[in-house]
C-alpha cells in the first residue's frame, strides 16, 4: 500500500491527503525503545484520541487539523521519527527530532484533508 500523506506546499500545513482516507503512524528510533502513549487528531474539542496498545490509525478530515503525538523513549537525547506506515512500501517520515533530556516527546503535525 502506498503512503497517503504527501508534503504540503503551504507554509502552515505539513502534509495533505485525501479526505476520508486512513493513515497509520508509529514512532521509530535506532538507539532506544520508544513508544507512543497517546495520539490525537482533529479539531480542538472534537478530536479522536487513541491510547497506547491500539493501532494509531486515523481518518483524514476535511480542512487543516492537528495530529498530536505524545510518547516516551528509554534513552534520552537520541534521534527519533514519527512515520506513516505504508507496508510493503517504505515508511513516510512525518517528523524527525531528538528525544528530550527525560526521554519524552510531544509533536504537533498539521494535516490538511483535500
Amino acid at each position: 500500500m502506498a503512503c497517503i500523506l504527501t508534503p504540503s506546499l503551504k507554509a502552515t500545513v505539513d502534509f495533505q491527503g485525501p479526505t476520508g482516507s486512513k493513515f497509520t503512524i508509529k514512532a521509530t528510533t535506532t538507539n532506544s525503545l520508544i513508544g507512543i502513549t497517546l495520539a490525537m487528531y482533529g479539531p480542538d474539542g472534537n478530536h479522536t484520541t487513541i491510547l497506547a496498545g491500539q493501532p494509531f490509525t486515523f481518518t483524514i478530515l476535511h480542512g487543516v487539523n492537528t495530529l498530536t503525538v505524545i510518547g516516551l523513549g528509554t534513552v534520552p537525547n537520541v534521534p527519533f521519527q514519527i512515520v506513516e506506515t505504508c507496508p510493503p512500501a517504505p515508511d513516510n517520515v512525518l517528523h524527525s527530532d531528538v528525544l528530550s533530556a527525560s526521554g519524552h516527546f510531544n509533536v504537533g503535525i498539521e494535516i490538511e484533508g483535500v
